[in-house]
């Protein structure tokens, strides 16, 4: 797929029709937006989209409607100017070379070092996952796999180092995790090993006690499954579009992802940067802004009425708008 990096010039009608022709999240990449960034594109030039469920009752043949273009109701909403996002403009071009990932673990990073010695010394939890701590880089991938999740974090974090970006850990969520500082950006991330669940049959002691306790077993009861299937995600939130997960599948291995996920990476982080530029251009705009001149005719109506109310005291008279007694209370002028 192509994706559009400098800024486009269409017209209502020509979005119009593309919108109509193509699901919006697959129209939005080629644009270099997110989908819901296209969607309020549309409504803020009056332009009508899909409904939810639209391209589905396309596929299997049901009815659906399609409104009309309505007229603009303003003439310069009929141009729109499409600029790509920041993530996605900055998405390479070539992509980043494949990352080599050794078939034995020899002079490890010393972060990797400390993690396979943390890792040593860990004990399976109830989902027969060992995991790493502070101030290891933390990671949960079962004792089968640790060797794998080594080599591949190892091989991750000198590919990462070897451009500039520095890996540690944080505390988020009151649980640690691993870090890629790009350009000042830190990018949270996670390794560790898919954890199947299926529901298992009650023990005969658990039957047992079902019968005195049924409100025990009102929610059927799991046991958890090693896959042996490794998977990276990134935890840092973003609002453009962005891959976040990647994992072992059928036809690919995670040490093959290596390269795409740090270009994630970098998209997220200069993401960021420009959300933090608009907050302080936003923050540090002069005082003719409209909040501005809003706040200052409130506190102009503010001295009128305190000036008033100096001036003035409350008299009992009779008026035509007068209250269950008779008569009104209206200010008048000290003398």
């Amino acid at each position: 797929m192509q994706h559009i990096e400098t800024s486009q010039v269409l017209s209502r009608e020509q979005l119009y029709e593309q919108v109509w022709h193509k699901p919006m999240r697959h129209l939005a990449s080629e644009y270099g937006l997110s989908h819901v960034g296209l969607a309020k594109l549309c409504k803020r030039h009056e332009i009508p989209t899909p409904p939810v469920g639209y391209w589905a009752k396309l596929q299997h043949k049901k009815v659906v409607t399609q409104p009309a273009l309505p007229t603009p109701s303003d003439p310069a909403l009929t141009t729109i100017v499409i600029e790509p996002h920041v993530a996605m403009k900055g998405r390479p071009t070539t992509p980043l070379p494949e990352i080599t990932v050794l078939g034995e673990l020899a002079s490890p990073h010393p972060l990797v070092a400390l993690t396979a010695r943390s890792l040593r010394k860990a004990k399976p939890d109830d989902q027969g996952l060992i995991r790493s701590w502070a101030p290891a880089l933390p990671i949960a991938v079962s004792r089968e796999t640790v060797d794998r999740a080594l080599r591949t974090l190892d091989a991750l974090v000198k590919a990462l180092e070897a451009r500039g970006r520095l890996v540690g850990i944080e505390e988020q969520d009151r649980a640690w995790c691993m870090t890629a500082t790009v350009e000042g950006e830190p990018v949270a991330f996670a390794l560790d090993e898919q954890v199947r669940r299926e529901a298992r049959p009650l023990t005969p002691r658990e039957e047992r006690d079902k019968e005195q306790n049924p409100w025990r077993y009102r929610q059927p009861l799991y046991r958890h499954l090693l896959t042996g299937r490794l998977r990276l995600r990134i935890l840092t939130p973003s609002e453009g579009w962005c891959r976040r997960r990647w994992s072992d599948g059928d036809h690919q291995r995670l040490e093959t992802c290596l390269a795409s996920f740090i270009a994630q990476t970098e998209m997220i982080a200069a993401e960021r940067q420009q959300e933090r530029r608009r907050r302080d251009w936003t923050n540090d705009k002069p005082a003719t802004t409209r909040g501005s001149r809003s706040a200052s005719r409130s506190s102009s109506a503010f001295v009128r009425k305190k000036n008033v109310s100096r001036n003035s005291t409350r008299k009992w008279t009779p008026g035509i708008a007068a209250n269950a007694s008779g008569g009104t209370w209206r200010p008048h002028a000290k003398r």
